[in-house]
């Protein structure tokens, strides 16, 4: 297994996090089983480095968003 094939997909996971209120479990999930050469650890790593959980202004509930 490629252990920097999440940097190739990157992209991706940043425009899954804007398309979707779901779970972090659940955006990981979804990840993997699209890129199945990305470990779900690598993907969880990457996902805690560029996203924030929070509320903003405008936001109706909480939602992740790209730091």
């Amino acid at each position: 297994m490629d252990n920097n094939a999440i940097e190739k997909h990157k992209f991706e996971l940043l425009k899954l996090l804007y398309s979707t209120l779901d779970a972090k479990w659940s955006i990981i999930e979804e990840m993997n089983s699209k890129y199945p050469d990305c470990s779900k650890k690598s993907i969880e790593r990457l996902f805690k480095e560029i996203s924030v959980r929070e509320k903003k202004d405008g936001d109706e509930r909480v939602v992740y968003h790209a730091t």
